[in-house]
């Protein structure tokens, strides 16, 4: 395409319900992880044929090697949690997830017993990342 060319104009975004344009997700369905499978939240503990046995590991094991998983992810990125900017923006948004499932079982969009799981993987989360 020469420079001259004008840009061509993109597509209108669809309003639904209102002012603002937003994605219809109404169309959307079910969705599947790259292996195929998806695990809803009321399905029993165990149910996805690979799902570790929760109680097999040293709990100490599991957060350092959460923590190194952390820290090799945001390598990928350039970033280090061992930069204080880096790990107080990590602990803010573990922090705001948290608040979001505070939320999510006051709203009963999660029972007690999911929230309870949901909230230690958080707090688990924030563990590892201190080891770093």
């Amino acid at each position: 395409m020469p420079a001259a060319d004008p840009a061509h104009t993109p597509p209108e975004i669809r309003n639904t319900n209102g002012d603002a344009a937003v994605i219809d997700i109404t169309r959307a369905g079910r969705r599947h992880t790259s292996q195929g499978r998806w695990m809803d939240m009321g399905d029993p503990a165990g149910s996805e044929p690979d799902a570790p046995d929760p109680g097999s590991a040293d709990p100490q094991e599991t957060l350092a090697a959460l923590a190194e998983r952390f820290e090799e992810t945001l390598n990928e990125y350039r970033l280090s949690l061992t930069d204080d900017k880096v790990s107080t923006t990590f602990l803010v948004t573990l922090q705001i997830v948290s608040g979001m499932l505070d939320g999510a079982r006051a709203q009963g969009v999660v029972d007690e017993a999911q929230y309870t799981k949901l909230n230690a993987m958080v707090k688990g989360m924030i563990s590892a990342a201190r080891l770093v």
